[in-house]
């Protein structure tokens, strides 16, 4: 089956470059003059210490066709043939991607060398090669060759000597004469099996490379050599490239540079490698290949990070290796007028058809590029590195095909590549169903929601199911395509979403605070949510929230989904509410309402710069609310919170207050064992305190850390808010990381919300540290998913390839599926032991849905084709038996256009089986009510659909959906 990955539905291929480009360029391309052809791009399969460190994993990232699509991996030859089996495994798996490898000795075997310094076995530093011992040597190296291909880890081009002008200290080196190394390159095509081709000089390039200067003067050498390689240390002047390859009519490749540590891992850094990459090119080189992949190319850039994160220098030259290799270098000139200059370069297909340029466009401002093609172009493509994407692929040919002077919008500080395509290829029709690719694993819980980004949660337990509530990250990103930074600036809307089982949960749409509060709201952040229970019988809910860092405001429901209401029409605190001090930033509300029913509100944050305050910068506060919850009750108070910075959270536990917060990023320091904790609190980690007093500020105890940074744990770093909520008589910490971003490769700060059980002893409120990790929570198996109840399609563990889009009322939504091979998982489906008879799911539009069990790859168990221009629910009956329990994936195939999924369910075949036909007369003893949407109703409603789950003396259930009919 084939597997592709997609983009969040919402950023999938929305064909915009944005913005009001001010600035124009040109660029004339003419690809009547072609240049060299482009072999590819790589680098070394061991680290810079040569050490064999390789995973198949990392290989398959940075060589494979799913990776980055590098095609070349150099490798060092060791001087003792004990250790030639190093790298068999790294050459082997990228072979199996079809890489070209090349072999390079750093030095010959010692015996064979003259003026050497030993170092242990046959390696050595400093001398030449000996004259006497070039023939041998030349048969040591074939020996080698052979090896390696017995290993199955053939060798391709075998490279005479790493740097061959230069004598390094510290570590191994051979110089070669001009000479030398003529009579080198000859007695290697006289020994080395002819099916691999022989490289030199690779120069450290001292001179110019006059050494290539004087080699190529030598018609051996010229037609000896087949592939030129070549370093570029030092070398400004790049001319005898051009003149060598004109001489040979070989290609040069460029076969090692290395950025200084402290010159890698930011984007101005990633800008200077694509302009050297680039640089190359037009020079003539036909290949690049870097050195130091594996600290480079893995984790923040410097060796540090994620090593399962790709860096932004590993996406750069993937770039050219997708979207040059194979193709031919044109002439292409630029004109820009900017104080940074757009500048690149630009290949095309053999054929002619397709033609691929690069762009880098340094400059903070953007730019409007008109391209001058040779053809007039059907589709066109645009693929962007910047700070916060890596390769993001848009189709563009909605704004650009169909001319031969596109004016494309290029955004600032951003790295394209723009490829036209003359004539639309044909695309055969599949073998098999393609299916995406989840950025969640189906093995795994964390995030809570894996097409949308969601942050800062909080949370309310109401009939039985867990309501979560967060910032909504989506709208931000959603509003610039995920193309800049999160800033937070454009979230005007909360996200709700619910579960019962605690490992499928239900999206049910957001909360839109423009419309809830009006003209007073800047920006909607960091909610928090409290109920109770009032006069009129019913629950009642309190939501607070950050109004940007202005304020904290409240909107209230009789129900977790709303309809909400704004009762003050203002904030309840703003940055004028007496009491606030050293508090700059009185936001991020954490709200609590004790075991006496009185509410409490803390807040605050900022980092005040007045000195002293590193340790105790003053800026939490707390104020007891009124008996209405919308008014303030007392003064506001400080918290005494070492470290202080935001994310406030209140909870009730053996009846103290327990006081959660964010530390800042601060250096830590004269740390005085405060309430008698000898380690100071990491950065950006979440601590507590706890009080029976709470406007006493003496009377706060600090009780330390218990969740470090994500950035801990292998996620990116970035800030850190938190909520503990108690269900099922356990606590659990909601939170939020940046992991599905970085499943993306998307480097933006845009936040997704998890779960992981937290260890607490309520009656010493002593909370445990507990780690971030994807793998989440276990399923509470009392609540698993009964599919002989009607469903919600938007309650999910995973998915891929969907989103969803709110329907017919407040607090429902429905998938849709823009394209085939979407598909969603629901974890945990118990089915029984009487089997199944009936499937029903409501659907819109056309295809096929297939059912499968445990396995998105497994045979599917239901096949159901559907072409309904409404939403219609359509059924099937079900041929293969089906009991126990099992993870269900709904996978659309085949589909026209946009798929809509609202609703699923089985019926049963047993006695005891829940389904919607008539049951024998029995006394019913009482009746649950549901919202469609999954929500536990207090009463029938009066209007509209909603569902009766009906318990009989004699213990059956029946579920039936139902019209009110008042």
């Amino acid at each position: 089956m084939k597997r592709t990955i997609t983009l969040l539905y919402a950023t999938a291929l929305t064909g915009c470059i944005p913005l009001c480009a001010q600035r124009t360029a040109n660029v004339n391309l003419d690809s009547e003059t072609r240049y060299q052809k482009i072999d590819g791009f790589g680098g070394c399969g061991m680290n810079g210490q040569w050490a064999d460190v390789y995973t198949q994993e990392q290989v398959d990232r940075l060589w494979g066709p799913d990776g980055m699509g590098y095609n070349i991996m150099r490798i060092r030859i060791n001087p003792d043939e004990s250790n030639w089996k190093s790298y068999v495994n790294a050459v082997k798996w990228a072979k199996a991607h079809g890489a070209i490898v090349f072999a390079s000795p750093w030095t010959p075997p010692f015996c064979f060398k003259v003026g050497a310094e030993q170092t242990w076995g046959e390696s050595s530093n400093h001398g030449h090669i000996n004259t006497d011992s070039i023939d041998s040597y030349a048969r040591w190296l074939e020996r080698y060759r052979q090896f390696m291909e017995d290993q199955g880890a053939a060798i391709d081009i075998l490279s005479v000597q790493n740097e061959s002008d230069y004598d390094p200290e510290g570590y191994e080196g051979c110089l070669y004469t001009v000479d030398e190394m003529t009579r080198m390159v000859t007695a290697l095509h006289q020994h080395l099996s002819p099916e691999c081709k022989v490289m030199a000089p690779e120069c450290f390039g001292w001179d110019s490379h006059k050494y290539n200067q004087e080699l190529v003067k030598s018609a051996a050498m010229r037609n000896s050599i087949d592939i030129w390689g070549n370093h570029i240390y030092g070398v400004n002047d790049m001319t005898y490239v051009d003149y060598v390859r004109s001489l040979t009519k070989r290609p040069m490749w460029m076969t090692e540079y290395i950025f200084d540590e402290d010159k890698v891992g930011t984007w101005e850094s990633a800008c200077d490698f694509q302009e050297q990459i680039d640089s190359c090119m037009r020079a003539g080189f036909s290949a690049y290949v870097y050195y130091n992949m594996i600290n480079h190319m893995f984790g923040d850039g410097k060796g540090g990070g994620n090593a399962s994160e790709l860096s932004t220098f590993a996406y750069v030259l993937g770039h050219y290796a997708r979207y040059a290799t194979g193709m031919t270098r044109i002439k292409s000139s630029f004109s820009d007028k900017g104080k940074t200059p757009v500048n690149g370069s630009a290949y095309v297909s053999e054929n002619g058809d397709t033609l691929s340029l690069f762009v880098l466009n340094r400059s903070s401002e953007p730019v409007k590029l008109k391209a001058n093609l040779p053809f007039e172009s059907r589709q066109v493509y645009a693929v962007l590195t910047n700070a916060t994407r890596n390769r993001f692929v848009q189709d563009v040919s909605t704004q650009y095909a169909g001319t031969a002077s596109p004016e494309i919008d290029l955004l600032g500080n951003a790295f394209y590549t723009l490829q036209f395509i003359r004539t639309e290829a044909e695309t055969p029709e599949p073998s098999e169903p393609t299916v995406m690719e989840a950025y969640k694993k189906t093995t795994e819980v964390n995030p809570l929601n894996p097409y949308r980004f969601c942050a800062d949660p909080t949370s309310v337990e109401y009939e039985g199911r867990l309501y979560v509530y967060g910032t909504n990250d989506q709208q931000e990103f959603d509003a610039t395509g995920g193309l800049t930074s999160n800033t937070y600036g454009k979230i005007r809307s909360l996200v709700m979403m619910s579960t019962e089982d605690l490992v499928n949960w239900t999206y049910h749409g957001t909360i839109d605070m423009t419309t809830v509060c009006g003209q007073w709201l800047n920006a909607s952040w960091a909610p928090s949510i409290v109920s109770r229970e009032e006069a009129d019988g019913k629950t009642h809910f309190y939501l607070y929230f950050s109004n940007s860092g202005g304020g904290v405001g409240v909107i209230t429901s009789t129900s977790p989904l709303g309809p909400w209401t704004d009762p003050l029409g203002k904030n309840l605190i703003s940055g004028s509410t007496p009491g606030l001090g050293l508090c700059s930033t009185p936001f991020d509300p954490g709200v609590v309402i004790d075991n006496d029913g009185t509410g409490w509100l803390a807040f605050g944050g900022g980092n005040p710069n007045a000195e002293g305050t590193e340790l105790m910068p003053g800026n939490a506060r707390i104020v007891r609310l009124g008996k209405d919850m919308i008014s303030l009750d007392s003064d506001i108070m400080p918290i005494p919170a070492p470290y202080h910075f935001e994310a406030n959270e209140l909870n009730v536990m053996g009846g103290k207050l327990v006081y959660s917060y964010c530390t800042s990023w601060r250096e830590r320091t004269n740390w005085p064992s405060y309430g008698g904790i000898s380690e100071a609190p990491s950065a950006c980690s979440i601590c507590y305190m706890t009080t029976d007093t709470p406007l006493a500020p003496d009377s706060w105890t600090y009780k330390g850390e218990y969740f470090a940074n994500p950035g801990t744990f292998g996620y990116p770093y970035g800030n850190n808010h938190s909520h503990l909520q108690k269900f099922s008589n356990a606590y659990y910490l909601l939170y939020h990381t940046q992991g599905l971003e970085q499943q993306m490769a998307i480097n933006g700060g845009y936040r997704s919300i998890a779960m992981n059980r937290l260890p607490v002893v309520e009656r010493s409120q002593r909370i445990n540290a507990v780690t971030a990790s994807p793998t989440g929570v276990m399923q509470l198996t009392a609540k698993r998913v009964d599919p002989f109840i009607l469903q919600q399609a938007e309650n999910l563990c995973t998915a891929a390839g969907v989103s969803a889009e709110s329907y017919e009322k407040t607090g429902n939504t429905r998938i849709t599926i823009p394209q085939s091979g979407g598909w969603t998982m629901v974890k945990g489906v118990m089915f029984g032991t009487e089997g199944i008879k009936k499937f029903t799911a409501n659907l819109q539009g056309e295809g096929t849905l297939e059912i499968r069990l445990n396995d998105i790859e497994a045979e599917p168990v239901v096949t159901l084709d559907f072409s309904t221009p409404e939403a219609t629910e359509v059924s099937v009956d079900c041929p293969t038996p089906i009991t126990g329990s099992h993870d269900v994936y709904f996978l659309f195939t085949e589909t026209r256009g946009e798929v809509k999924f609202d609703t699923w369910q089985f019926a049963g075949k047993g006695s005891d089986a829940i389904t919607n036909t008539e049951m024998e007369d029995r006394t019913p003893v009482r009746y649950e009510y549901y919202h469609p949407n999954g929500m536990r109703l207090t009463e029938q409603p009066a209007t509209g659909m909603y569902i009766r789950k009906t318990y009989y003396s004699d213990g059956s259930v029946k579920t039936d959906k139902k019209l009110s009919e008042h």
